[in-house]
Order: structure tokens, then C-alpha cells, then sequence
């Protein structure tokens, strides 16, 4: 990873919603899967600034950084597959 944690992936999820609104792809059967990718890529978001800005102790830190990252992985994971099953059924 260049950037950190989860900023790589954050990034690539934000970039790739963008190619595929302008590209065509999103239609109305893809939004609600892409809408669960990227409200995983906010999660993702949330564990940086979490990781950066708070002064909290270092354990509380670490453990709250892997709920985050574990909701993120969730969302992403069950966009990534419903938009798979809606792509696949077209």
C-alpha cells in the first residue's frame, strides 16, 4: 500500500464508483450494491481520520481502528458480491 491502512482502497473504491457513473454502468439494479461499497469506503475514511486526529490511548485506539476496518470489510464485501450477482444476471 502507498498511503496507509485503508486510503489505497478508499481511493480506488471512490475512483471506480465515479468510471462507472460516467461510463454507463450504474444503472438502478447497480446504485444499492455500490451504495453498500461505498458506504464501506466511508468506513474506511472514518478509520483514518480515527487513526490520525485522536490523542486516545494506544490500545482503545488500535481496537476501535479494527471495528472500523471490520464493518468497512463487511460493506465492501457485500457490495462487491450483490453487484457481481446484478452484473453476472444482466
Amino acid at each position: 500500500m502507498v498511503f496507509g491502512t485503508g486510503l489505497d482502497l478508499l481511493i480506488v473504491l471512490l475512483l471506480g464508483a465515479v468510471f462507472l457513473k460516467y461510463s454507463g454502468y450504474l444503472t438502478k439494479g447497480l446504485q444499492r450494491p455500490i451504495g453498500f461499497m461505498l458506504a464501506g469506503a466511508m468506513f474506511l475514511f472514518i478509520n483514518e481520520t480515527w487513526m490520525t486526529w485522536t490523542g486516545l490511548y494506544a490500545d482503545v485506539q488500535l481496537w476501535l481502528s479494527y471495528v472500523w476496518q471490520v464493518i468497512a470489510f463487511i460493506l465492501v464485501l457485500i457490495g462487491g458480491l450483490w453487484a457481481a450477482v446484478e452484473f453476472t444476471r444482466k
